[in-house]
Parts: C-alpha cells; sequence; structure tokens
C-alpha cells in the first residue's frame, strides 16, 4: 500500500528461494519477480527481480506475483518511459528524511500529470489504473478517476503505446497472480522501463530489447540476479530482527534508538506516549531496506486492565479473531476495482479519514477495552499528514487469555498476545 510519504518507500527484499523458469524460457522468454515471499519473516518487496530483464524481439516478459497482501501493476509505456526519465535523478530527494524541494515537487507532478495513481485518498480506487488498460501512441488515460480505459484485447507491446499497464495482477483469476508481457516482433532494440502504479517510481523495472541475434542473460543468469538483488535489500532488517528477538526485555525506544536508528528521532511527544509500546510493521533506517510485515516482538505479555499499544510501520491493521483472509482489492462483476469492505469491519473504534486537530506528532487510536469475543479490528491506518506524525493502536485486555492476532491485508502478519 502506499505510505503517507509518497516517495519514502522502504524497498524490500528478501532471501533464498527457488526462482522458476518462466515457461517457454529457452529463449522465448524471461521471467521477473513482482514483490518476493521472504522465508525468514514476513515483509513486502517494492521492487521487481530482477529490475533490468534483456531479451528479443517476439519474446515474453512473465511476471509472476508473489503474494503478500501488497497489490501492484505492471504499468509500461512512452507517458512512463519520459515520466522515469525525468524523475529518477530527483528520487534522492523523496527518500531523504526531509522533504524534497518545490522544484522537484513540481516536476514530479508534471512528468506524472497524465499516470494515475491506482489508489487515492480515503481508500478510494482510481479505476483508470486499477484496470487493465492499453492506449495507442498519443493517448493518455481517462482524467476522470471512476472512469475505465475503453476495453480491448491486450496488444503485443511495440514501445509506441503510451500506457500500457496490468492494472492490479489479482491474487486470484483469470490472470492467475501474474501479467506476461508479449513483445512485438517489430520493436525497435531499446530500454522501456515500467513500474507500479501503486507504489510509485521508487518501485521499477527496466526491460531492454536487444536485436534477434544478439546474445542475452539466460533465466538462470536472470534468477541469480534476482536472488543477488533480493539478498543485497534484506539485510539491514534481517541483521535488526535477530538484534531484537535477543533483547532479554523489549524496548520499543531502544529498538528505534539502537537498532533501527530511526531518522529522525523521536520526539518528546512520542517517546512518552509509545515508551511502552510495540510495533505493527518493522524496518530500519537504511533507504534500501526491505519492510517487515511482522508483529514485533511476535508474542506480547500483558495483564487484564493494561492498555498494549502499537506503533504502525506502513499501514497495517490489528485484528483479533480474524475472518478467512481475503486481498485488500476487490474486483466486481463489472470489472470495478474497490476496496474490500472487510478490512475496515469487525467491532471497535476505526481510524478517521484525516488526523484529528490536535493531535500533534503522535496519533494513537483507542480500541477501547476487549473481552476475547468476536471479531475485533482496528481498521486500515490511511491517515493523511505531513509525513512526520506517528500513528498508533491502543487496546485493553479485560479477560485472561491468549490472543492470536494478524493484520488484514497481509496474511503472513501474525501475532500473540497472553494476558494474566
Amino acid at each position: 500500500m502506499r505510505s503517507r510519504a509518497l516517495l519514502a518507500g522502504v524497498l524490500v527484499l528478501i532471501g533464498t528461494v527457488a526462482f522458476a523458469c518462466a515457461p517457454g524460457s529457452g529463449g522465448s522468454g524471461r521471467q521477473v519477480l513482482v514483490d518476493y515471499n521472504n522465508p525468514d519473516f514476513a515483509a513486502i518487496a517494492l521492487a521487481y527481480f530482477p529490475n533490468t530483464v534483456t531479451v528479443h524481439p517476439g519474446d515474453i516478459v512473465h511476471f509472476r506475483q508473489a503474494w503478500n497482501g501488497e497489490p501492484h501493476s505492471v504499468t509500461m509505456g512512452t507517458l512512463v518511459d519520459d515520466g522515469l526519465n525525468t524523475i529518477n535523478p530527483l528520487l534522492p530527494q523523496f527518500q531523504q528524511n526531509g522533504p524534497p524541494s518545490q522544484e522537484a515537487q513540481d516536476a514530479f507532478k508534471k512528468a506524472f500529470e497524465h499516470l494515475p495513481d491506482m489508489l487515492g485518498d480515503n481508500q478510494s480506487v482510481i479505476q483508470p489504473a486499477a484496470q487493465p488498460c492499453y492506449i495507442d501512441k498519443g493517448g493518455v488515460p481517462p482524467s476522470d478517476p471512476k472512469k475505465p480505459c475503453p476495453k480491448r484485447v491486450q496488444p503485443d507491446f511495440n514501445g509506441t503505446q503510451a500506457y500500457y499497464s496490468s492494472g492490479y495482477i489479482p491474487y486470484a483469476g483469470n490472470n492467475g497472480n501474474s501479467f506476461d508481457v508479449k513483445l512485438s516482433k517489430s520493436i525497435k532494440p531499446g530500454t522501456y522501463h515500467y513500474y507500479c502504479s501503486v507504489h510509485g517510481p521508487q518501485m521499477q523495472g527496466r526491460i531492454i530489447v536487444k536485436s534477434a541475434g544478439a546474445a542475452i542473460p539466460s533465466q538462470g543468469a536472470v534468477d541469480r540476479a534476482a536472488l543477488s538483488q533480493a539478498n543485497a535489500l534484506t539485510e539491514s532488517v534481517r541483521k535488526a530482527l535477530k538484534q531484537v528477538n535477543a533483547l532479554p526485555k523489549f524496548d520499543l525506544l531502544k529498538v528505534v534508538n539502537d537498532i533501527s536508528k530511526f531518522q529522525p528521532p523521536p520526539t518528546e511527544n512520542q517517546i512518552a506516549k509509545l515508551k511502552d509500546g510495540y510495533f505493527a510493521g518493522f524496518t530500519t533506517n537504511d533507504p534500501n531496506s526491505v519492510l517487515a510485515n511482522e508483529f514485533v516482538p511476535r508474542t506480547i505479555h500483558a495483564k487484564v486492565g493494561q492498555k498494549v499499544t502499537w506503533a504502525m510501520i506502513g499501514e497495517h491493521t490489528v485484528s483479533f479473531n480474524v475472518p478467512r483472509y481475503v486481498p485488500v482489492l476487490t474486483i466486481k462483476k463489472d470489472g470495478t476495482i474497490a476496496f474490500n469492505p472487510v478490512v475496515n469491519s469487525g467491532s471497535g473504534p476505526k481510524f478517521p479519514k484525516d488526523i484529528p486537530e490536535g493531535a500533534g506528532d503522535t496519533y494513537i487510536l483507542d480500541g477501547g477495552t476487549w473481552n476475547g469475543s468476536g471479531f475485533h479490528s482496528s481498521g486500515l491506518d490511511m491517515l493523511q499528514g505531513d509525513n512526520s506524525e506517528v500513528t498508533g493502536y491502543s487496546l485493553t485486555f479485560s479477560q485472561p487469555g491468549t490472543y492470536q492476532y494478524a493484520c488484514l491485508i497481509h496474511p503472513k502478519m501474525v501475532g500473540t498476545v497472553v494476558v494474566k
């Protein structure tokens, strides 16, 4: 999900996994992973693996999505080429602690003027980006967020289309959790960019087309490059989680200051409100790190009547007695993409649309008191602020017991609260 920081995005990836070859990869195509399932801890990888793949005209690039709850797209075309060529030199400004320059913000706005984000404010979905869209040279996607692109059979990608997008790659359905880009035999050799319309330019890759007789890396070489990039991105969070799990007693502020080394450091108000808190989501200050979809620590010990507080790192829910998992986005019969209402269901107060006036730099939603019975959930935190605020959720337990809980967006993000 898009975080409150437009491009502050935590790149994610991890590990050691078998990268299966794409069908027909012995010269007719190559496979690229969208996101990544880490075998050591739950995470989201705002990246494609590898981020560069070299192919021939007529080949198929098979994008296989590693599902962890995050929606993604593969979005390309000349509008994307031009936009990313403009914004890429400015990306470091968007990934720093302070706001980017006004010049950089203006350049971004102009470069992406005709490139719609998939997710809008207050859990709205922008249909031109969410549904498949193929627009020929000179065109642009509809400006009306409720109007999808004209439906058409997916054409071969010839390098001249203005906009060529998978839309939301679904968890299940006709696309089979994947998206194929069939290159036209007439496509000119060159570099063609793509990105995710959910997570923005921080999640991007390139297809390099070489002439038919040129040598290109094998699928095995592509897989090795993917794994190397995955390992490089995961190391700082892997190391930090190991240090956190070795602590004799969890101390959120020690983790923030000494292990994760968040920047800027917490304010006095944040220290006061979160000193006895825990994490829903986890990362480090390393801009090339992954975002762990973990409750940290995974097991919390509390007493009856004690208020338990989680600081949100990323967009998550804190949910008890959850229903069977369903994706955060749903596809209606007419093709419309919408937020799944389950994400904000369950008993208990929910996050408001905007950070309440007077909340300062820390807003914690008080979930009230829960007796361990029924589906109880924080709902989704998608508060709109100036990117400097910390949000959190608290819940008081009135009955002893062992309670399993989870994030309704990220299916592998689970934890336990033991109340005595």
